[in-house]
Formats: C-alpha cells, sequence, structure tokens
C-alpha cells in the first residue's frame, strides 16, 4: 500500500507498507523496494520500524519523485504549461500535484479573482465553468505527469458531469491581482481529490472515468466526473481520417448580443442568430486566446460546453442563467469545414431553478447533447416550457 500527503511548504510524506530500503547511492539515485528515486534536489530521510517504510522527502525543486517502470512519478511535484495544455499562465489553474496512493491524487488549483473569459458570474461567485476547466486541467495532469501519458497522445472527452455549491464559490475575501497572472500564488487555492485508473493497466482506447471533488477550506464545493478515453498518434490520424490537418476559423456570421448570450465581451460570443427560434449557428473563431490555445484539427469540447451555456443563456428571458450542475456527452467531433447547428429548449422553470437542453449537431448527425441546471433570476422561457415567449 502506498500513500502520503502534502504539508504545505512542498514537503511530501509517503510510506509503502512492507518494503525496505535495499540501498543507497549518495547524491545521485536510491532504490526502494524495486522504485527509483533521483535525488538531485531532494532531501531523503528513510525509516523501518513494524514492517513500514517510511520515507520523508523534502521537495527543493519544482518536479521531482519516485520512478517507476516507464518513468512514472508517484510522488508528485509543480504543474506546467505543457501538462495541463495551456500555453498561458493566466489560464493555467492546476499547480502541483501529489499521488496519495493507488489511483488517488490530490491536485493543487488557484483560481483568480478576475479573468478575462473565466470571470464572475451573478450573485459574485466563481464561473461553474472555471469548475469545469480546472477539473479538466486536474485529469489531464495526472495522466501525463501521474502516469506518464504521453504529451502526443490525443484526450478524448466523452462525457462530463459537475455539480457545484452556489454558496462555497463566492469569489468575497478573495485577494484580488494587480498584473499578475493566474497560477503564480495568488487568488483562491483549493484542492482536487482524483481518483483515475492508470490507462496503462487497460486495453488501448478503452473508455475511462475519473472521478473528483474540489475543495476550499476543507469543504466539498463540486463534484464531478470525466469519462475520457487515451489514444496514441497512429490511432488518431486512424480516427481522424483525412481530418487532421489544423485549422484556423473566422466567424463569418455576425454574433448575436452580449447580453442575450451571457457575456460581457462581444468577442467571447459563440453564437449566431437564425431564422428559427431557439435555433444558432455556432461561430469558432481561432483567434480567440483563451478557448484555442494551440491550432487544433477540430472544434474543442470546452468550447462546445461554452456554447451550450450560451444557448441555455439565451433560452430565458431576461436572462441570468447560471449552469450550477451539468451533464454533457460528446457523441462526435464538430468541424471547422461545416455549420454546426446549436438547438436549447428549457424542460422546466420554477423556485427550484430552471433546466435547459442544449444539443449540437452537424450535417444532420448529433455533436453534443448538454443537460444543464441552474438559478434563472426570474426569468421565463423563450424556448420550451411552460409560458415560451416569442423570440
Amino acid at each position: 500500500m502506498r500513500a502520503g500527503w502534502d504539508l504545505g511548504w512542498r514537503p511530501v510524506v509517503t510510506w509503502d507498507e512492507g518494503r525496505l530500503c535495499s540501498g543507497l547511492v549518495a547524491g545521485c539515485w536510491l532504490v526502494v523496494g524495486g522504485w527509483w528515486l533521483v535525488v538531485g534536489g531532494w532531501l531523503l530521510v528513510v525509516f523501518w520500524f513494524g514492517g513500514v517504510v517510511v520515507e520523508v522527502s523534502l521537495l527543493c525543486g519544482s518536479v521531482g519523485g519516485v520512478v517507476g517502470e516507464g518513468g512514472v512519478s508517484v510522488v508528485g511535484g509543480r504543474a506546467s504549461l505543457e501538462l495541463v495544455h495551456r500555453v498561458r499562465v493566466e489560464d493555467a489553474f492546476a499547480v502541483s500535484w501529489v499521488r496519495t496512493g493507488g489511483e488517488r491524487f490530490s491536485v493543487v488549483a488557484r483560481w483568480p479573482r478576475e479573468h478575462v473569459f473565466f470571470g464572475p458570474v451573478v450573485g459574485g461567485r466563481f464561473d461553474p465553468l472555471l469548475v469545469a476547466e480546472t477539473v479538466r486541467q486536474s485529469v489531464m495532469l495526472v495522466l501525463h505527469a501521474g502516469y506518464g501519458v504521453p504529451r502526443a497522445d490525443a484526450f478524448l472527452l466523452g462525457r462530463l458531469r459537475l455539480s457545484c455549491v452556489p454558496g462555497g464559490l463566492g469569489v468575497e475575501g478573495v485577494p484580488a491581482e494587480v498584473g499578475v497572472p493566474a497560477g503564480v500564488g495568488v487568488g483562491a487555492e483549493v484542492g482536487v481529490r482524483v481518483v483515475c485508473p492508470d490507462p496503462a493497466r487497460f486495453r488501448r482506447s478503452a473508455r475511462l472515468r475519473a472521478t473528483l471533488a474540489v475543495c476550499r477550506a476543507g469543504v466539498v464545493v463540486a463534484t464531478g466526473a470525466v469519462d475520457f478515453q487515451v489514444v496514441g498518434p497512429a490511432v488518431y490520424r486512424r480516427l481522424r481520417g483525412v481530418r487532421t490537418a489544423l485549422c484556423s476559423s473566422e466567424p463569418g456570421v455576425p454574433a448575436i448580443s452580449a447580453v442575450r448570450a451571457g457575456r460581457v465581451r462581444a468577442g467571447d460570443v459563440l453564437l449566431s442568430a437564425t431564422g428559427q427560434r431557439c435555433r444558432w449557428r455556432l461561430r469558432a473563431d481561432t483567434r480567440h486566446p483563451v478557448l484555442f490555445q494551440s491550432p487544433k484539427d477540430h472544434v474543442p469540447g470546452m468550447l462546445l460546453l461554452e456554447a451550450a451555456r450560451q444557448a441555455a443563456h439565451a433560452a430565458l428571458v431576461p436572462g441570468s442563467f447560471v449552469p450550477w450542475r451539468m451533464d454533457v456527452s460528446f457523441h462526435r467531433y464538430a468541424e471547422f469545414d461545416g455549420v454546426c447547428w446549436i438547438g436549447a429548449r428549457a424542460v422546466r422553470l420554477g423556485a427550484g431553478g430552471a433546466v435547459v437542453r442544449v444539443t449540437g449537431e452537424q450535417e444532420g448527425r448529433p455533436v453534443f447533447s448538454a443537460t444543464l441546471h441552474g438559478r434563472e433570476g426570474g426569468a421565463r422561457p423563450v424556448c420550451g416550457g411552460p409560458g415560451a415567449a416569442g423570440r
């Protein structure tokens, strides 16, 4: 049994039942029951008592740990931009990780009080899509750093479920960052408990599930689950066929108003009006600094989730919908060279909030489907539900 915890100021303590230190080559390598540890930047003390080896490791560098077969680290370290698939430090919310035993990991994330895209929502609370992005980054970090999944492998998002506690996501009291990007020691620190299987233990391309709990000050403020697949470059090329070319896209159609979409900046609006009520055309602009941080051969899943949020907001009038609970399934890739249609329908509206179902389709085939639960601020439904209004 292996387990561990983070004591703050970056010491890492782990214990390994029934294993005994077999030798030490000072300043270079340590062998512990078949595991190897690079000592550079570490201070290590090993105790043996009662059949248990206790390793106390003080992390002096940014990344380090006990390394097993395939170079997989089992202690922890800091997250690089590459490990969370970001290129801008202000968009990298997961900042460090530690393996706490078996398939269990703990990730530290920081949420900025202000963000150009994931800003606070109605009521002065952190954006639930900021929580969703943190969940995504935490899974990526565990896969790459915890299990050694190559960066070249593709991460296929199949389903994302998230349930937030609005009262636990208040921004009040979080220090403001003045000229300092997120992820460098400011903002609200949160812990993400991740249980994620090792893809190497399953057949290639198996559909796996990670479960997560997000905590602030030791209190759970969100729970979630991510269904995913990991495939190698050759499999991904076969899966995508002729569509592996990296694309650029600029919207050729006007956006609906930012207020209708629930956004502040017009450049963040992903929907364009059509001649049909409650049906919009997706606008994907690869110049967007947050939604497109590297060239893509398809529309990213997190962009589709944001489009679903905007459609749900637009489906209600006057519109103050915040999706504190979401269940999103991704059925196929959304391509740049075809029109993706977004539809929304309010299926419940009452004192307990609203439920809106959003779908995306392209060339007559489903791309994604989402059920969003949230507070609607006294709105009435434009799309479906009792008391539907005009367009």
